[in-house]
């Protein structure tokens, strides 16, 4: 059911809106929260003009800038309201690839696409985001690394963010969780849909059925399971915005100095 509600949603915004692509200029579109371009200060629709001494001239030569200089501070020289500022930032080391990461994507344009194109990049857009969260879990698993989970207020956060930036990224964002949701009940942990189908799967093979013990046994230990989750997640929630509002204060103290310098006309 999840699922279906996550093509719908992703079909409205790709037959309605359009079908999103990445702008090929240095434009920045959303960013992501507690990462070093958001607490530097930049903002959404900010035109990037110059990366250290290089010319930024397309999206392409930003992200090459960026991935070559992680755990180095950089100045960011850039457009907001016809005005040109310039701000230091350090990139993020991404340790599965060994890039500098600042938690920014470049602005979105739509293309209109048919009805059935529209079915097609819908289903596909499910499909890329479950095979997306398989690999981001097998990726901290394998290298033990602290999942970054986002809880209840972090939801709430990216709602409320969605609502305000636009209608199409409100609605995109619901299949976003919709999938999130969808792939998780699947999981094989009791009180899910993936936990009762093991139960089911174990019946049916062994022919026998499980007691009303083992069945509470299985259950409550689910029940922790997931109270766990929800707590610990809650947590995450807590210290991104507690160390999301250090950052931010300490770049506006960094960057008070700095005065806006007028584009020429």
């Amino acid at each position: 059911m999840n699922y279906i509600l996550a093509f719908v949603m992703f079909f409205l915004v790709v037959f309605f809106k359009g079908l999103p692509e990445a702008s090929p200029d240095p434009v920045l579109g959303d960013l992501a929260p507690d990462y070093p371009a958001i607490t530097a200060g930049l903002q959404k629709d900010d035109r990037i003009l110059k990366a250290g001494e290089v010319e930024i001239a397309t999206w392409a030569d930003l992200a090459r800038f960026i991935h070559k200089h992680p755990k180095m501070p950089v100045e960011i020289q850039y457009a907001r309201d016809g005005k040109v500022a310039t701000l230091t930032l350090t990139p993020r080391l991404d340790s599965a690839s060994g890039r500098g990461l600042i938690g920014i994507v470049p602005k979105i344009d739509y293309t209109k696409v048919g009805f059935f194109s529209a079915v097609k990049h819908s289903i596909g857009q499910c499909w890329y985001w479950t095979a997306f969260t398989v690999e981001q879990l097998a990726s901290k698993m394998i290298k033990r690394e602290k999942p970054d989970l986002a809880g209840p207020v972090g939801i709430v956060q990216m709602v409320s963010k969605a609502a305000h930036s636009g209608l199409e990224d409100f609605v995109f964002l619901i299949g976003l969780i919709s999938v999130a949701i969808g792939f998780f009940n699947i999981l094989p942990i009791p009180l899910l849909d993936g936990g009762h189908g093991i139960m089911y799967l174990w019946e049916g093979l062994s022919g026998r059925k499980l007691t009303t013990q083992i069945m509470g046994a299985v259950n409550s230990v689910g029940l922790v399971f997931l109270l766990s989750l929800l707590v610990f997640a809650t947590f995450n929630d807590v210290m991104r915005i507690r160390d999301s509002r250090a950052a931010k204060r300490e770049a506006i103290a960094a960057a008070a100095a700095d005065k806006p310098i007028p584009l020429k006309k």
